[in-house]
């Protein structure tokens, strides 16, 4: 952001609640030396930089290395979905659960980080099931502050086994996050595209989950896994979810398979031939604007 009559600009954005304007989408993630981290109790970021350089403020990055600036334009990661059913749809879709109560949860157009997150996860080696609601941003059990969560939206599968904040829940902790399609920005244009199955089904987007305890309160958290884009996607960003086939829910839910090996087929592009995209309106790029017309071609 460049306010154009002084040496410096500092713009602020939040973790959860990304102010963008109309002609902005969610942002790059490269380092910049022009970045300065303030408020972290808040969970906002406060950048300054030089006024030639017209930096950008941006949207978390993956594998937790937080927010950055870039030059001259917006991409996002993953930061954006749609999960528009009704939970028990989405129930049934992934099946096998335990006599336990479905959460209710609104319809969403447009979920964002730090929101709720419905998912399913499995209770024990035999693959029972249970959904429940995550906080979107995963907290390592480890950490001495959930604010971290803000910064760990996304995952690369290439990297989650090994990486400190994900190896673990790697291991035995992976769910699966119910969406009907996502959001992600061109380039240059900052056009907002809305990527979904042809089908019409629900996805599974391959995550991770945590469970932190702090000193007043309990929070499951979760990550979305990303890979690398479909001939679909790759037009607009080189990064796009991994989408699990119904086929491999058992074997990704599976808390006895620890070895990525094992994995390795699911962490693939989705197929393109399964895959639509179509532009949408720029309205979606507020985390405040959630209705049904944000996926309605623009």
């Amino acid at each position: 952001m460049h306010c154009g009559r002084a040496s410096e600009c500092t713009a602020t954005v939040e973790f959860c609640r990304l102010r963008l304007t109309e002609d902005s989408g969610p942002a790059d993630a490269r380092e910049s030396p022009a970045l300065h981290r303030a408020d972290s109790a808040q969970g906002s970021i406060r950048v300054t930089a030089p006024r030639s350089d017209k930096w950008t403020v941006s949207e978390p990055m993956e594998s937790g290395e937080g927010c950055c600036l870039s030059r001259g334009r917006l991409r996002s990661m993953c930061g954006r979905f749609s999960r528009s059913k009704d939970p028990e749809v989405y129930a049934q879709h992934f099946g096998e659960f335990s006599k336990t109560r479905i959460p209710l949860v609104p319809p969403s157009f447009n979920v964002a980080p730090s929101q709720r997150v419905l998912a399913a996860r499995a209770t024990t080696p035999e693959g029972t099931r249970e959904l429940v609601v995550l906080r979107w941003g995963l907290v390592p059990a480890w950490a001495k502050d959930p604010s971290i969560g803000r910064k760990l939206i996304n995952s690369r599968a290439e990297t989650a086994d090994t990486k400190p904040a994900f190896r673990q829940a790697f291991k035995a902790r992976r769910c699966l996050s119910a969406a009907d399609g996502f959001y992600e920005w061109e380039r240059p244009s900052r056009q907002p595209w809305y990527i979904f199955p042809k089908d019409g089904n629900p996805w599974g987007f391959a995550g991770l989950w945590e469970r932190w305890r702090g000193p007043d309160e309990v929070v499951d958290t979760c990550t979305i896994l990303t890979t690398e884009a479909n001939d679909v996607v790759a037009p607009i960003h080189d990064r796009m979810p991994v989408i699990v086939a119904p086929g491999q829910y058992a074997e990704w839910l599976d808390p006895e398979i620890h070895d990525r090996t094992a994995l390795e087929a699911i962490l693939r592009p989705y197929p393109s031939l399964e895959t639509a995209a179509w532009r949408v309106s720029r309205r979606v790029n507020s985390p405040r604007v959630d209705e049904a017309s944000l996926v309605t071609p623009a």
